[in-house]
């Protein structure tokens, strides 16, 4: 699914404007979101020499399926360390703050904008904005990773 170019990790493209041309604005947002926590989780493996990922190794599972390790401690470590530029961490901030809005917190809020397609609009590109700005840290931060 995601292509790569040289040793960069590329966004699939044609997957998010497939589902934003047939108007699934949640499938894009999930697609996003799923994205931005692969990379953290690439990296948070990274910062410690595990990668390329590997599905056996007991030392990644305890890393990306510990419960207690989640996504906001990872990406906070992975912050402190400075893997994300000042835009990459506000751009990735805004989406993540709009998407547990929608799909965790608040039924009116989703309920506005699964309504207007507008809004919706707007959150498919910052879905995608996010993407870029997850995979460019990934790829900054490990060029010839896989």
């Amino acid at each position: 699914m995601y292509k790569r170019s040289g040793n960069m990790v590329k966004l699939p493209v044609d997957v998010f404007n497939k589902m934003i041309k047939e108007g699934k604005f949640g499938d894009v947002v999930l697609f996003g979101w799923f994205t931005v926590e692969l990379m953290v989780n690439l990296m948070v493996l990274g910062e410690y020499n595990l990668l390329p990922y590997n599905e056996n190794d007991e030392r990644q599972k305890l890393l990306i399926d510990n419960i207690e390790l989640d996504f906001d401690k990872k990406y906070r470590f992975l912050k402190k360390r400075s893997a994300f530029t000042t835009a990459e961490t506000a751009k990735i901030d805004e989406f993540r703050t709009v998407r547990n809005r929608l799909f965790h917190a608040n039924v009116k809020e989703f309920m506005k904008n699964f309504f207007d397609e507008e809004r919706q609009k707007e959150l498919m590109a910052l879905s995608v904005d996010a993407t870029h700005c997850a995979l460019n840290a990934y790829n900054r931060k490990f060029p010839d990773k896989a």
